[in-house]
Order: structure tokens, then sequence, then C-alpha cells
């Protein structure tokens, strides 16, 4: 009976312990394809079934949740791993947990994690600093008032940019039919698109802008020239409506120049900065024009993104080598 009990329990162990590999390599692959909300479902159940996770699922679930944005969940993921790992979790993982404590108001214990991990009181001090900039903007209500606009839907609405006669460009997700009706595996979300809209009318629907000469991709976070007549796109890389990889699979983002002309864009061409092996986008135009700001994870940063600038010509060219904005503004 007892070797009838051994062998049972054997068969099962080794069942479940196949059955979570299985799982855990298909969490592994959405997890790497962006598909966060997926990995998360199946990262959670091996949590679940497990007394002692291994360390790479709680660090992707953490990831996940961070990376969607939901800052609350992934702080419980990075907690975890921070008790299971102390400071050897890395600095990385330390900032992304302050971050998330600093979210969910809990300021006292971002500031233990800091102090605790922090022996370079050089690096300690730069932090803090950035923090203390960071805390002062939750404490200016008194300056600042925030109120939602009446055009604002249940999607993602974001990144505005003003054009002519008062109305705006943003970049959203509603009502988008990009890609034959796929989602972005990301967020779960359709496809970035550029709306146009009044805001001081509270009538006023948004309508699709520049759709002439938008993607099948993302099209969002767009800058134009003070004559509006030159335009900067954020899109994917593609290629005959194809999305373009990188050699790691990737379809990062770059910045697109057009002439824009009655609501349309022509001349579409690519910025020089651009680079399948990392992204550029949210581009940003100085107040005389010839210089454009914009944020990449090109090699040689400080941190994960970074701000750069790069001088224009009169065309709307980029004509320098991009420039780092250094650690004063960028953090580690």
């Amino acid at each position: 009976m007892k070797i009838k009990l051994l062998f049972t329990y054997l068969v099962f162990g080794a069942v479940f312990t196949s059955y979570s590999q299985t799982k855990e390599t298909r969490a592994n692959e959405y997890f790497e394809n962006f598909k966060y909300d997926k990995a998360i479902e199946l990262y959670t159940d091996i949590a679940n079934r497990t007394r002692k996770p291994e360390i790479s699922v709680i660090q992707n679930l953490a990831d996940s949740y961070f990376n969607m944005g939901d800052y609350t969940n992934a702080e419980k993921w990075f907690s975890k791993l921070y008790v299971l790992k102390g400071n050897e979790v890395g600095e990385n993982n330390i900032i992304k947990l302050v971050q998330c404590l600093k979210a969910d108001l809990d300021v006292d214990r971002a500031n233990e994690v800091l102090f605790s991990y922090y022996e370079d009181q050089d690096r300690l001090k730069m932090i803090l600093a950035q923090q203390k900039n960071l805390d002062s903007l939750l404490l200016t209500d008194s300056k600042y008032q925030m109120d939602t606009l009446s055009f604002n839907s249940p999607k993602s609405d974001f990144s505005p940019a003003f054009y002519r006669d008062g109305k705006i460009v943003f970049s959203s997700t509603r009502d988008s039919i990009k890609a034959g009706g796929k989602i972005y595996p990301w967020n779960n979300q359709p496809y970035l698109d550029l709306f146009v809209t009044q805001p001081a009318n509270i009538y006023d629907i948004p309508e699709k802008f520049a759709a002439n000469r938008l993607s099948d991709f993302h099209d969002a976070s767009v800058v134009l020239s003070k004559d509006k007549e030159r335009i900067y796109i954020t899109r994917n890389y593609f290629k005959k409506s194809k999305l373009e990889a990188n050699k790691e699979g990737l379809s990062n983002m770059q910045i697109v120049k057009g002439s824009l002309y009655n609501g349309e864009v022509n001349d579409i061409i690519e910025l020089s900065i651009n680079d399948k092996d990392f992204s550029c986008g949210h581009p940003a135009l100085s107040s005389n024009g010839r210089y454009l700001y914009f944020t990449s994870n090109m090699p040689g940063g400080y941190g994960g993104s970074d701000i750069y600038v790069v001088a224009l010509s009169r065309d709307g060219r980029a004509v320098s080598e991009p420039m780092n904005l250094g650690p004063a503004i960028n953090t580690g």
C-alpha cells in the first residue's frame, strides 16, 4: 500500500512539474512578446500553485504589472522580490519599487528602501533630489487645477499638441480598426491613432487626423511647427503593412517628419536619428524650431530611456548627432 501511495505521489509530482514548466514556457513567450495581460494570468496561476515561486516568475509578474501601469500589484511583487533578495535585486528593481510605493503614497517606506540600498552617498543625494522634485509636483495643488476634458474616452487619450484655430491633435486608442481590428498585446487595446478636436467646445466630437497617411499600426505623440506646416510623428517600423522587427524580434518606434497641408500629411521621411535596434519617440520642438527634443533608449544613456536633442535643418531634417541632456535631466 505504501509503495502504491509513493508511486502515485511521484507520478502526480512529475505531472504537476511538467504542467508548471509548460505553463511557464507559455507565460515567458507572452512576456517576451509584450502580451502582459496573458503572461500575468499564467504567472499568477503558477505562483499560486507553489509555495516558493521561482525568482524569474516573481520578477516577470512585477515587470508585467509595472509595464501595464498597475503599480499597486507591481509593488506587491517587487516587494516579494525585495524580501527574498534584499539589496541584491539591483538598482533597476529598487527604482521601480520606489516608484510603485510613491504611486501608492507610501513615501516613508519608499525612502526607507532608498536609504537601505544606496551606500554611495553622492548617488543617494542625486536620487533624493530627483525624488524631492517629483514630490514637490504632488504638493502644488494650490497652484494648479486639473480638470477632465469632455472629449476623453474610456480608452487611452494622451499627448496633446497644439494645432490651428484652438484645436489640438492627440493620441488615442478609441474607435481604432487598425491592423484588421487586431489589438496591441502590451495593454490589450487597439493600436494608437491621431485625432483632432476643439477642447473649448464641449459638443465637438473628435475626428481622425491626417487619415490619408497614417499607418496600420501605432501613430502617436506628435509635435507641429509654429506655422503648422510641418509635423513629427512617433510610429512603428513597418513595410508593406507589416511590422518590421529587429534582430531581437521587437518592433521599435521611430520619429518621422511630414508636410502638413489642409489636414493631410505628405512627403513623410524617416529622421537620421532612428535605428531599428532602439526606439525614438515623443518629439518636442524648441521655441525657435531649430532643435528637436525626443526620448530614446539608445545605448549609452543614463537610464532605460533618456531625453536627447538634435539640431534641425531649415527643412526640418536632423543634421547633428543626438546629444544626451545629461545626468541633471536624465536619471539612472
